[in-house]
This record gives C-alpha cells, sequence and structure tokens, in this order.
C-alpha cells in the first residue's frame, strides 16, 4: 500500500519541499555564522519534512516537538506514557478528519486503500502507520543528523573533499549511514534459539542493534575508522520484508542537508571549548 509512495522517482518528486525547508531554516542563523545544531536544526529539519508529507499544520510543531521529547527523552514513565497518549490522540483525530478529506496523495492512497483487495484498512491500521510516520519521520533523521555533523566538524579534510567533489557525496552518505545507525527495531524470534548461551523461545522479542551491526569488526575492516571510499553496504535500514519504508527520503534529506552545509560554511567546526551533548 505506501510502498509505491516512496519510491525513488516519488522522494524526487518532494527535492522542492524538501530544500526548502533546510533552507528556511539555515536562514536563521547564516548570518550569525553559528547554531546550536541540533535544537536549531537537526530537531526541526525532519520535522517540516514530516509535516509536509502528512498535511499537518506547521502551527502544531511546538507540540509535536514536545511529544516526540517526551516519548523519547524523557525518564519518567509516567510522563512518557503522557506525551504517547497525547500523540495518539491527536491522530486519531487526525486519521477521521482524512478519512473525510485527505490532504496529500500519501493520505489519500492510505484512507482508499484495501488490505489484500477486499476491505479497507481499519481505524487501528491507519493510526499504527501515521505513528509509526510520526516516530520514524522525526527522530531517527534528526539523530543521524547530529552524529554525521559531530564527525564532519572535526575532519576539516573530508569537508573540503566533499565541497571539490560533490559526486563523492552518495559514498560518504552510506559511510555515515554505516557508521551512526541509530535504529534498533524490534522482531519476534521464528524458531526457538541458542545464541551465545542466551536461550530464545518463539515468539520472544529480540531487538537487533544496528549500530553494533555497523561496527562489526567481522564485516569492516577498521569499523570505527570513516572511509567514505570503502564499500559501506550496511543494515542500517534494516533488510528484507522489513526495510525501511523511508530510506530513499532520509538519503535525500542528508544529503540536502550536507550539500546546503558544505557550500555555505567553509569551516564547520565545534568552537573551543565546548562539548556535546548526547543521549
Amino acid at each position: 500500500i505506501l510502498n509505491p509512495f516512496f519510491t525513488p522517482a516519488k522522494i524526487r518528486e518532494m527535492d522542492g519541499s524538501v530544500r526548502q525547508a533546510c533552507e528556511s531554516l539555515i536562514a536563521g542563523f547564516e548570518d550569525r555564522g553559528s547554531c546550536e545544531f541540533i535544537s536549531e536544526f537537526g530537531e526541526m529539519f525532519p520535522s517540516h519534512v514530516f509535516l509536509d508529507l502528512m498535511g499537518m499544520p506547521k502551527e502544531r510543531l511546538p507540540d509535536f516537538l514536545e511529544w516526540e521529547r517526551g516519548m523519547l527523552r524523557e525518564n519518567d514513565p509516567v510522563k512518557r506514557g503522557q506525551a504517547m497518549l497525547a500523540v495518539l490522540e491527536y491522530m486519531e483525530d487526525f486519521v477521521q478528519e482524512q478519512k473525510k478529506n485527505p490532504t496529500t496523495q500519501l493520505l489519500k492512497g492510505m484512507v482508499t486503500a484495501r488490505y489484500n483487495d477486499e476491505r479497507p484498512l481499519d481505524d487501528g491500521e491507519l493510526l499504527g502507520m501515521c505513528f509509526l510516520f510520526y516516530i520514524g519521520g522525526l527522530d531517527t533523521v534528526y539523530s543521524v543528523l547530529g552524529w554525521i555533523f559531530r564527525y564532519l566538524a572535526g575532519d576539516q579534510a573530508l569537508q573540503e573533499r566533499l565541497r571539490a567533489n560533490p559526486d563523492d557525496l552518495p559514498r560518504a552518505i552510506e559511510e555515515f549511514l554505516r557508521a551512526f545507525g541509530v535504529a534498533a527495531p524490534t522482531r519476534r524470534a521464528r524458531t526457538d534459539y541458542v545464541f551465545h548461551g542466551v536461550r530464545i523461545k518463539a515468539g520472544d522479542l529480540v531487538k537487533p542493534s544496528t549500530p553494533a551491526a555497523g561496527r562489526d569488526p567481522l564485516a569492516y575492516d577498521n569499523p570505527h575508522t570513516i572511509d567514505i571510499d570503502r564499500n559501506a553496504r550496511h543494515v542500517s535500514f534494516a533488510t528484507g520484508p522489513h526495510i525501511c519504508l523511508g530510506m530513499h527520503l532520509a538519503r535525500r534529506e542528508i544529503r540536502t542537508v550536507l550539500e546546503a552545509f558544505l557550500s555555505r560554511f567553509r569551516n564547520i567546526r565545534i568552537p573551543e571549548g565546548e562539548t556535546c551533548q548526547y543521549h
């Protein structure tokens, strides 16, 4: 149902809106010559793209960001639950509105789709799709961008190479995705299995770590070294039938941001004395 809306060709059609979101945020600090990357750009950029994709009102962005922080950064489980309920409450109303009058082609495709060509999707399925778009579309790209720019700020030679050779960007992006994967997808074991002494039963939940897979010394020479000349095959978007629906959009977003920052700023760096915080 959803794959046709996330093909490379469809994502290319979004190029204008993705670039506009990037340009408008950079305009807020370009003349100043510095920014707090996460709060002024990294967190905001994929949120703008998400709102365009879903046809949601831009004026609700502060709410979306607050709910996201509550779900994914809050230590108090009660506050995490409250944030999740707030998102679901908004999404429930949104799904009902979309069933009457879809605001984008993606939403029209969802509310008019038929499962196995037999029945329309029920409210729970539509809500689940919207909720997954919310989490996947906002948090993963923002997190990867943070790690990429933290690294890039300390490698002036790589900055210069990418400015002089923009054709190297696709390889660089794959290497960054290998080294800075952030997702930990959940799967269910199909059979009983013993893994390094741990007994896993059929039906048990397993949470593979794609960041760990990207640093596997059995798969990559010098896995902790960023080398854009390596053949950086990776599983940061997972693989098989559950491969990430939004992987082409994520690559487009990352490339757009790298092109914009590298073309505007000649010396991307972390100021002396400043430190990075991470979660």
